[in-house]
């Protein structure tokens, strides 16, 4: 939507280690528990079944989280072989190292009151069809030299302009957490409180776009160049 490059900024892996897929092993019982009744019985260990039995046992209530795999975490897990580390899904996680994010990850570790320590990124190298190996500083100014590179003639003002659009959009989202937003009546509730973050979401995002492909944003704002295109 025309909410996620507003909702970026900072970039922090997590760093977990699990078992080998290679040398599989029967899963342990996490939860030590000792009854077979649960309030919550949530099936997959991914990060959306974690953050919801996480929250479900914060307030008090039995939990049960199934797994067919041998690792929690799902596209969040990694493993072991010969060596090598891969992962299964993003390296890269933004918004958690910040104690205020729009991040609704971030917000579950705050409801929970456990935060691993965040390992923030101020350099990274990327291997770009447009050029050699780049060592990047994370952050705005040192994407204009990304820019010079890799971009066309015009690269620089087509992304000053995307810029200018979704900067407000991106400050005023910072005011609204993603964990008070639900689509029920409830809402009046959840978000009641940051009512004057939500008309500011709405104004600036344009309302009704604020759910549209953010393709539409980008050709609203003339934004042509290849690599800006490729590169979100």
């Amino acid at each position: 939507s025309c909410m996620m490059l507003a909702t970026l900024g900072y970039l922090s892996p997590p760093q977990p280690t699990f078992r080998s897929r290679s040398h599989r092993s029967p899963p342990p019982l996490l939860s030590g528990a000792t009854t077979s009744e649960y309030d919550v019985v949530v099936i997959g260990a991914g990060v959306g079944g974690l953050s919801a039995a996480a929250v479900c046992a914060a307030s008090g209530l039995k939990v049960c989280v199934c797994e067919s795999h041998d690792a929690p975490g799902g596209a969040a897990h990694s493993w072991t072989t010969k060596g090598f580390t891969f992962e299964s899904g993003p390296s890269l996680y933004a918004g958690l190292s910040p104690d205020r994010s729009p991040n609704p990850l971030k917000h579950v570790y705050q409801i929970i009151g456990e935060e691993p320590e965040w390992l923030t990124y101020d350099r990274w190298g990327t291997y770009l069809p447009e050029g050699d190996l780049l060592h990047d500083a994370v952050g705005a100014a040192d994407f204009y030299e990304k820019l010079k590179a890799c971009g066309g003639p015009d690269a620089a003002e087509q992304w000053e302009r995307l810029m200018a659009r979704v900067t407000p959009l991106g400050e005023a989202i910072f005011q609204l957490p993603s964990a008070a937003v639900r689509a029920d009546l409830g809402a009046a509730i959840t978000m009641g409180k940051y009512a004057g973050a939500l008309a500011g979401v709405v104004l600036k995002g344009g309302g009704d776009k604020l759910n549209a492909p953010f393709a539409t944003l980008l050709e609203e704002e003339r934004i042509t160049d290849p690599f800006i295109r490729n590169w979100l």
